[in-house]
């Protein structure tokens, strides 16, 4: 089933602490990508459901809301520029993992939005 989570992103979006919370995550994303593309440096399995909670977090936010897409735009251009990419995803996550292509989905999705 779909819940409809619109309104709650646009609620939670002019709270103080909504934007110390992304600060983190994003953080947290770029520290599970960092370290090129060595597969002995995987992201342990609980790491990757982490990362793809992350991702869908990021996911709904943006697309429920432009005020989280500016925000986005005016703090995290740089890390979803450099430091969260895709191919860097794909190299770190395992083919065999069943979050792996979900995960780089949303984070695509996401990060075309807000490169936009």
């Amino acid at each position: 089933s779909t819940v409809c989570t619109s309104w709650l992103v646009e609620a939670i979006a002019d709270i103080s602490s909504t934007r110390d919370f992304c600060f983190r995550v994003v953080a947290y994303i770029s520290s599970a990508l960092a370290n090129g593309g060595d597969h002995s440096s995987q992201p342990e399995p609980h790491r990757q459901v982490t990362l793809h909670h992350a991702a869908f977090i990021f996911h709904t936010l943006v697309q429920d809301s432009s005020s989280f897409v500016q925000m986005f735009r005016t703090h995290f251009t740089e890390e979803f520029r450099y430091f969260i990419s895709i191919s860097r995803m794909k190299q770190k996550l395992p083919e065999s993992s069943a979050l792996t292509r979900s995960t780089v989905e949303l984070l695509q999705s996401t990060k075309s939005k807000i490169l936009r």
